[in-house]
Formats: C-alpha cells, sequence, structure tokens
C-alpha cells in the first residue's frame, strides 16, 4: 500500500487530511495495481477514487466555509473595537465638558461624579471600583 501513499496513520487535521485524499486519489489513477492474493476478490480503483474525491470535494468545501467565517469575525471584530473606541472618546469628552461645566457652575459634587475615569474609558471616575485596602488584624 505503500505505492499508494497510505502508510502511516490518516491525517487528523482537515487540511492535511484533504491532501492525503488527493495524493490517494492521484495515486490510484496512476497507479497499476498488482492482481488480488484473494481468490474472487476485486478492488475497482477507479470506484473508490470517486469516493475519496467525493468526500474530499465536502472537505474542502468545509474548509472554505471556515476560512470565509474566520474572515468574517475578523471584520465583525474590527468594527467592534473601532465603535468601542468611538463610545470612549465621545463619552470621555462629553464626560468631561460635563465635569467642566459643573466645576464652573460651583457644583464641585457633581462635577466630581461625572468626571471621566482615567483607567476605565467610558466610565466616570465614580464608577470605578475602589481598591481594596490591606486586610490584617487591628
Amino acid at each position: 500500500m505503500g505505492s499508494l501513499g497510505l502508510t502511516g496513520t490518516t491525517p487528523q487535521d482537515p487540511v492535511a487530511l484533504s491532501r492525503f485524499a488527493g495524493s490517494t486519489v492521484k495515486a490510484l489513477g496512476e497507479k497499476k495495481l498488482p492482481p488480488s492474493r484473494v481468490e474472487g476478490a476485486t478492488f475497482h480503483a477507479a470506484k473508490w477514487a470517486a469516493r475519496i474525491g467525493g468526500e474530499q470535494a465536502q472537505v474542502e468545501a468545509a474548509l472554505a466555509d471556515v476560512a470565509r467565517e474566520a474572515r468574517e469575525a475578523e471584520g465583525t471584530l474590527t468594527q467592534k473595537n473601532s465603535a468601542i473606541s468611538a463610545y470612549d472618546d465621545r463619552f470621555t469628552r462629553g464626560a468631561s465638558f460635563l465635569s467642566g461645566l459643573f466645576g464652573l457652575a460651583g457644583e464641585r459634587e457633581l462635577a466630581a461624579r461625572v468626571r471621566p475615569s482615567t483607567r476605565r474609558p467610558g466610565q466616570t471616575a465614580d464608577d470605578e471600583p475602589t481598591e481594596p485596602g490591606p486586610s490584617g488584624p487591628e
């Protein structure tokens, strides 16, 4: 079976499996197989090549779908990150503006509540989680 490339284990990776199937189909079409050693047994290489080729086409179609979906997911992630960045920028600008207005009006408590966070974009400083202090026996 080495002449057909059927040595070792069948690949588990879909891309490698598709290549393996392609080389097997090619070998089945090109190689002259020895006569059967089992009386009455016949092997129809053309039928098996067609069957394996059909399965290979299905694997190739699935691989194309996976690649397309991966590209779409990458594009969606890029759009999501752009939207989040734009939101964070607008939020920071708006919150800074309101904080400044409240400060000018003498409303320091309101100004502090709407001041944008420096550590967490898209949130006010008032929403930042407080860092737990050292704990221990007093």
